[in-house]
Formats: C-alpha cells, sequence, structure tokens
C-alpha cells in the first residue's frame, strides 16, 4: 500500500489495483416462450455504481454457463 502526497490535510491510502474487489449485481428475469416451449432466462447485470453492464461484460463473468446472449426486448437497457 502506498501513501498519496497530502491534499486539503488528508492523507490518502491507495491499493494496486488487483486489491480492489469489483462488485457487480445481476437481476434474472424468466419468461416463457409459447411459440417454442421453453423458458428464457434474461440476465441484467449493473456495475458498482448501478450502471447497466454491455452484453460483453456480462459473458465476461458467465462465459462457462451462457449459451448464447441477446437482449431482451421488453425491458429497458442498453
Amino acid at each position: 500500500m502506498q501513501a498519496a502526497v497530502p491534499r486539503n490535510g488528508y492523507l490518502r491510502a491507495e491499493e494496486p489495483e488487483d486489491h480492489v474487489v469489483r462488485l457487480r449485481t445481476y437481476n434474472l428475469h424468466i419468461t416463457y416462450d409459447k411459440y417454442y416451449s421453453v423458458p428464457k432466462f434474461w440476465l441484467i447485470g449493473r456495475d458498482e455504481s448501478g450502471q447497466p453492464l454491455q452484453t460483453k461484460q456480462v459473458r465476461q463473468t458467465f462465459a462457462t454457463i451462457l449459451p448464447c446472449c441477446a437482449n431482451e426486448p421488453s425491458l429497458s437497457h442498453p
């Protein structure tokens, strides 16, 4: 850990980037497709500031278990 140069009388400690834990949250929506008679699972992720994750960021987290990714049309997210 390194101490940064004091600003405004405060001493700020900085951790190396590999020690910072990034928190992502996910909401799971389940719909049913009557045409194909299968359930569909819609995963919406948000970063630590509450901003929606891009599809590629969700894929990074769940790369080994997600068969494919598509945007769910009725949910309002990018």
